[in-house]
């Protein structure tokens, strides 16, 4: 949910001077359900839409693939990416979340 909004304080406050008019108020804003999303991930490997049980994973070399994915292209204790020749051990790859 978008719940941060920013307000200068020159408004919030009344105030007409400041030395930075850059400062700002961070100020929560309630959107409502109508204001929230979901993203969708769809791993490239698979062509499957990513899961809770099947997260997208960020590779070392920064690609992104699914769960399922990365464990079947594991070849022993070294996984190669599929875009790209950086060979990585599997277990640093890192579940994201968008």
């Amino acid at each position: 949910v978008i719940t941060e909004y920013f307000i200068p304080l020159t408004a919030a406050c009344g105030v007409t001077a400041l030395s930075s008019p850059s400062l700002h108020v961070e100020i929560e804003v309630d959107l409502g359900k109508r204001c929230w999303y979901h993203s969708v991930f769809a791993c490239p490997i698979l062509r499957q839409q990513t899961t809770d049980s099947n997260p997208p994973m960020k590779l070392v070399c920064g690609h992104i693939i699914s769960k399922d994915a990365l464990n079947k292209m594991i070849n022993g204790s070294k996984l190669k990416c599929p875009y790209c020749p950086m060979e990585q051990v599997p277990s640093d790859a890192k579940q994201i979340y968008f």
